[in-house]
């Protein structure tokens, strides 16, 4: 290295989309105008255990309908990237460690981490199959389904977002009034119904 020449300290920058993304998970007042900051590793560190410790509670609210040491495993893998995070000295490492994070949780939330260690050649289709301790199943209440058509014309029809809502209004909240709804839906606007349910 030359005489004079600064060592710049390791640094990371945000994305358009990255600040996007955080502004969604913790607000936009917090990270408007974020793109292009340049952040420590000790920044960095706090956004990632940010992210990891958000990851931790959605599961411990989410994650319900699920054997005890599923449950268990999908929060101590949790905590320990909380613990190899803290561990970490480097932009480097710390990306490493939540790549594997977030990879390990999204195989558990399938139902297994694969394990093809001792595989010869790269598993085929058969070695995806995550489902030999359990399966994922979603439920939805028809609350929810009424939310997931709701959410649905919002994105893509405000007319339609506000013909339903009329709807809604017209009969009333009771909660045994729902079925109406979605029957009135299935009816009406059969097409979106077959492309949500």
């Amino acid at each position: 290295m030359a005489m004079g020449q600064l060592i710049m300290p390791e640094s990371i920058a945000f994305s358009l989309s990255f600040e996007h993304f955080l502004s969604r998970l913790f607000g936009k007042p917090r990270y408007h105008a974020t793109t292009g900051i340049r952040y420590t590793t000790a920044e960095w560190r706090q956004e990632l255990l940010r992210i990891a410790r958000s990851i931790r509670r959605a599961i411990t609210i989410n994650v319900r309908a699920t054997d005890r040491s599923h449950r268990t495993e999908l929060l101590e893998r949790c905590r320990s990237v909380e613990r190899a995070l803290e561990d970490s000295t480097s932009i480097n490492d710390l990306n490493l460690v939540m790549i594997q994070h977030l990879s390990e949780i999204s195989f558990l939330l399938m139902g297994a981490s694969p394990n093809h260690w001792d595989a010869i050649h790269p598993p085929g289709p058969n070695g995806w199959k995550l489902s030999a301790l359990r399966n994922v199943v979603y439920s939805q209440t028809p609350e929810q389904r009424v939310q997931l058509v709701l959410d649905f014309a919002l994105r893509h029809d405000s007319k339609l977002y506000n013909q339903m809502l009329d709807y809604l209004a017209s009969i009333g909240t009771n909660p045994n009034r729902i079925d109406v709804f979605l029957k009135w839906v299935g009816q009406k606007h059969d097409a979106l119904y077959k492309a949500l349910f």
